[in-house]
């Protein structure tokens, strides 16, 4: 597996000696998908402006019509900031998205969810959900029963980040994990095994 530099800067930071540094896992391959959505809302933020500012500039030279126009056109500027404020926290916090393995435990970051590091000893298991809107996507199971569903580990992002295709886990799934769900259960028992 290909180490992204984004993880080993990420482990590095996380590390508490040199053997913590090593990445056993780490979900996404990629972040270069994120450039168009990113890119998208740099055109249509500075678009907007540049509209708005000149809607303004016109309203104020109508005279008493401009009042009204001025009000409504406030009220749509609040608006649509509030929708490009929407749209950048839902673009960043997809881009932050990641599950990285180190010696230590697992590391999950994902919308709706602070970052959360797992040690190992607090992991039962490493599963995959097999039914439903999240099927194929790797689970931590605790010892405290919470089950944690890693979002950088789903299907969805499979090609578009991971770095695999659908031929990858036609015919396997769902009778044999899928790849990037098989890979977190090795580390685990890597763990057990004692060889991390």
């Amino acid at each position: 597996m290909r180490i992204p530099s984004w993880a080993q800067k990420r482990a590095d930071r996380l590390a508490t000696g040199p053997h913590d540094r090593t990445v056993l896992v780490a979900y996404p391959q990629s972040r270069g998908a994120f450039a168009v959505p990113i890119i998208a809302c740099i055109v249509a933020a500075a678009t907007n402006i540049g509209v708005l500012v000149a809607l303004l500039i016109a309203a104020r030279g109508s005279g008493a019509a401009g009042t009204r126009t001025t009000v409504l056109l406030i009220a749509g500027i609040v608006v649509v900031t509030v929708l490009f404020a929407v749209v950048a926290y839902l673009v960043v916090t997809s881009f932050r998205t990641s599950v990285l393995a180190t010696p230590r435990g697992v590391e999950i970051r994902q919308q709706w969810m602070r970052d959360t590091f797992v040690p190992w000893h607090q992991i039962a298991r490493v599963e995959e959900q097999t039914h439903g809107y999240w099927a194929g996507t790797t689970v931590l199971a605790l010892t405290s029963g919470k089950r944690i569903r890693i979002h950088a580990a789903s299907s969805r992002r499979a090609m578009l980040y991971n770095g695999y295709r659908l031929a990858d886990i036609h015919g396997r799934w769902p009778h044999a994990p899928t790849p990037w769900t098989q890979r977190l259960i090795d580390a685990h028992r890597a763990h057990l095994a004692g060889h991390v």
